[in-house]
């Protein structure tokens, strides 16, 4: 009589704990839940691609239509749905940070070679490099760019 009640108490107090330390594994495994902490950024890998653009254009290393690799759509600080583990890994990197009266080099790596002689590439308008997505779709060299 005993080990039931006993039993039944670690059920009642023991299975909500249990839930309360387990919540990110528990949201990730069976809601695809992505939750990024409010001093990260979340970079996106699609693992695989069931239907659909399997393959990325030649030169990109950067996924912008839904192909697998590394996605051009980063997460910012959030919680997100469907992003199954299966499917998607999901890396946190610290925001980067550049403090007034420095200047930041952003050196792309996706797209084509730039042409001999050329030290900076055209100007893209991305926003500021806010909309990844787009940045890549409009830049079509592989160089360092510039913003103004």
């Amino acid at each position: 009589m005993e080990s039931t009640v006993l039993i039944k108490w670690l059920i009642i107090i023991g299975l909500p704990i249990l839930c309360l330390v387990l919540y990110r594994i528990i949201l990730r495994t069976f809601f695809g839940v992505i939750i990024v902490p409010e001093d990260k950024i979340g970079l996106v890998t699609k693992k695989f691609v069931l239907v659909g653009n399997q393959s990325l254009p030649e030169g990109r290393i950067i996924a912008t239509d839904g192909q697998a690799g590394f996605q051009a759509q980063t997460l910012a600080p959030g919680v997100y749905f469907g992003k199954w583990f299966w499917q998607y890994d999901v890396t946190f990197q610290p925001f980067t940070i550049i403090p007034t009266g420095k200047i930041g080099l952003v050196l792309a790596k996706d797209g084509t070679e730039l042409q001999p002689g050329a030290v900076l590439a055209r100007r893209v308008d991305c926003d500021a490099f806010q909309n990844a997505k787009h940045s890549c779709a409009m830049a079509d060299k592989k160089d360092v760019r510039q913003l103004l």
